[in-house]
């Protein structure tokens, strides 16, 4: 693989796509990325980063200009990240046995990752298409969402963050055919937050959905969010694209 990126654009992504921020651990939470790991699919295009866990896989393109060799690897962010933060502009970046860097004045080599403990979450995303009318499908049944929200991204972040104040890690998408809520409570209290979102748009049935984990760092933009009842969420947004499992509680 081979390709040439600006290096802000690049690190802005990859630390994106880490989505730091609180995640259910036990009976409390705890604020960790969603895996230290990446998966890079270079095309003729641009790039896609992919990152997930048990539960989350989300995705980041950037279109590029100059792609001369395209691929596809696991690799370390972290490490990636630490040596591309000493570069600026333009970065020639060579992804084979190992991961060489280089610009006019700089140079840098280091190993990649063996692969992606979650694979198999990044190719269910792989494997997901959104079309541009109509909603999109998911599972071996392919079933339909049944709602379409249009918001723009900074709305959700905000009520995103409202939600955390519960420290609670989880977040109620809802729409009731009127209003569509993100919201959070904390069981057997009293507490909960609740943010009435202004949309764009929204089309289709009522839905309700509950996630775990964080979610608004990927956010980038206007903003599309699918929805059906305890089903998975998927939202696109800008050239973001997210797949969350639902929180199904026992």
């Amino acid at each position: 693989m081979k390709f040439t990126v600006d290096s802000k654009i690049l690190i802005n992504n990859l630390n994106d796509i880490l989505m730091r921020g609180d995640y259910p651990n036990g009976a409390s939470v705890a604020r960790r990325n969603l895996s230290p790991s990446a998966y890079i699919v270079v095309e003729p295009n641009g790039v896609i980063l992919y990152n997930a866990d048990l539960s989350t896989v989300c995705s980041s393109f950037i279109r590029l200009e100059t792609v001369e060799d395209i691929g596809e690897c696991a690799i370390d962010v972290e490490t990636f990240l630490k040596y591309l933060k000493t570069f600026s502009g333009d970065v020639i970046i060579t992804i084979g046995d190992y991961v060489n860097l280089k610009t006019p004045s700089k140079t840098a080599s280091f190993g990649i990752a063996v692969g992606h403990r979650h694979y198999a979450m990044i190719e269910r995303l792989r494997n997901t298409v959104i079309p541009t009318e109509g909603m999109p499908t998911f599972g071996k049944n392919n079933t339909a969402f049944e709602t379409h929200v249009i918001v723009n991204s900074d709305v959700m972040v905000d009520a995103a963050k409202g939600c955390d104040v519960l420290k609670t890690a989880k977040y109620k998408f809802d729409y009731n055919g009127e209003n569509f809520t993100l919201s959070s409570s904390k069981s057997g209290t009293v507490q909960n937050y609740s943010t009435i979102i202004s949309t764009l748009a929204v089309i289709g049935e009522q839905s309700t959905v509950e996630i775990t984990g964080a979610f608004s760092a990927i956010l980038d933009g206007v903003t599309n969010i699918y929805l059906k009842d305890d089903f998975p969420v998927l939202v696109r947004s800008g050239n973001r694209t997210l797949l969350k499992a639902p929180y199904l509680e026992r």
